[in-house]
């Protein structure tokens, strides 16, 4: 609402003043309710304020090397200089910056979309949160479990632009479900095994390169969803949406390690949140592709050109479904498409 109503920069301005506040006053804290009030909610909000609109505007920009613009900037920035160069086009493209439109919710690809958020932010907030108190668990030291931390953060920022740019070349939706599947493999295969500080160093850098696809990534494929003028409503539903899981997701862990007394439960259950949301992403490569070939097959029996795309999929030339149903009889075809070889 902020964007709409005083712009990008204003409201990045915002941003940027809230949160360097936060992050001063928290220093004067000395006791717990004051770092929960300044680095806790006064962060937070400073953080909605200049990630969400950056969010918006990177895919307006590009369109070839998308993925790789989105995968620099979740990488880092430097906020206030940055802000200032930050120019929007929503006018341009006509973009819709509804901060509630429930429309939506009526569409099926929306909702995997909303559930590979949903259940990435699951395991991320999991995973960052308790990597360093697993270190601790397994009889490393604090400055031990310190290292692994950085090591991560590291992992993500090397990660991160190369998803990116591998994600245009080999398709956004592609790129993003094989990324979310190979952190479910690190979690299991690395991570749970890990019982000495160079496999979870090792760990740190190769799951903390993955683990953040979803940062890198979201923009684009939304992007390839809901196209650019719904970006910014389809993405302020998203970060509305998110706030469950983000909020509640490493309180779950932490009540899973304490009933059973090990961290066994917690990883296991990161890796299975990272498993679902590949298959959320799978299913919606699904219908993408079915998307892809309706429009390949409409455009070249209106021109008369070419029978190409008739041939690949006569079925949908005559499937006539109605744009907004999203019931299960008429999207059961999307599993036909899911696993097709191609670039989405």
């Amino acid at each position: 609402m902020s964007t709409r109503h005083f712009g990008t920069k204003p409201t990045m301005y915002i941003g940027v003043v809230v949160e360097a506040t936060s992050l001063v006053c928290a220093s004067f804290a000395h006791k717990i309710w004051h770092l929960f009030l300044t680095q806790g909610f006064l962060f937070g909000v400073g953080m909605g304020f200049l990630f969400v609109p950056s969010c918006n505007v990177i895919p307006q920009w590009f369109t070839t090397n998308r993925s790789l613009a989105n995968g620099i900037s979740a990488a880092g920035s430097v906020n206030a200089f940055c802000t200032t160069l930050v120019k929007d086009r929503h006018a341009a493209i006509g973009s819709r910056q509804n901060a509630f439109d429930t429309k939506l919710f009526r569409r099926l690809e929306y909702f995997l979309l909303l559930a590979y958020g949903w259940f990435s932010l699951l395991g991320y907030i999991v995973l960052i949160f308790s990597l360093a108190n697993y270190a601790n668990s397994i009889g490393l030291g604090a400055s031990d479990a310190a290292l692994i931390s950085a090591m991560f953060n590291l992992g993500q920022g090397i990660g991160r632009p190369f998803i990116g740019y591998f994600s245009d070349r080999s398709g956004r939706i592609n790129m993003a479900a094989f990324m979310t599947l190979i952190c479910a493999i690190f979690v299991f295969a690395i991570w749970i095994p890990a019982k000495s500080l160079s496999v979870l160093i090792l760990f740190a850098i190769l799951g903390g390169a993955v683990a953040g696809t979803f940062w890198t990534t979201i923009a684009p494929v939304t992007a390839e969803v809901v196209g650019l003028a719904d970006i910014p409503s389809a993405l302020n539903l998203m970060w509305l949406v998110l706030v469950l899981p983000s909020t509640f997701s490493e309180a779950m862990a932490l009540e899973i390690v304490a009933g059973t007394g090990k961290y066994i439960g917690a990883q296991a259950f990161v890796g299975c949140m990272y498993v679902i949301a590949t298959g959320s992403l799978v299913v919606l490569r699904g219908w993408k592709i079915r998307e892809n070939m309706r429009t390949s097959a409409a455009s070249t029996s209106s021109s008369e050109s070419s029978e190409t795309a008739v041939e690949l999929a006569p079925e949908l030339a005559m499937e006539k479904v109605p744009q907004n149903e999203v019931g299960l009889v008429a999207n059961v075809g999307i599993l036909r498409y899911a696993f097709a070889m191609t670039k989405v």
